[in-house]
């Protein structure tokens, strides 16, 4: 664990470990929205993805997937 300072931000920096079988969830959910993000026309050359873009996709909302639900507690 560490502690870094951005701008006057402190920010700490924690290293999960999940299990197999969540690692290959949550993979298996960015993968998807990793493809579901460059379908759109906007996103193709895959630069400057800010969050209007993601919204778009749908992707504004990653820490509600279910994959990635654990992550909130």
């Amino acid at each position: 664990m560490s502690l870094h300072w951005l701008f006057p931000t402190p920010v700490l920096q924690v290293d999960l470990e999940p299990h197999a079988a969540m690692a290959a969830a949550m993979q298996q959910q960015l993968e998807q929205c990793d493809a579901r993000v460059y379908l759109h026309p906007e996103c193709s050359d895959r630069n400057n993805l800010t969050g209007d873009l993601l919204r778009h996709a749908g992707l504004d909302q990653l820490h509600r997937m279910d994959a990635l639900l654990w992550l909130n507690v």
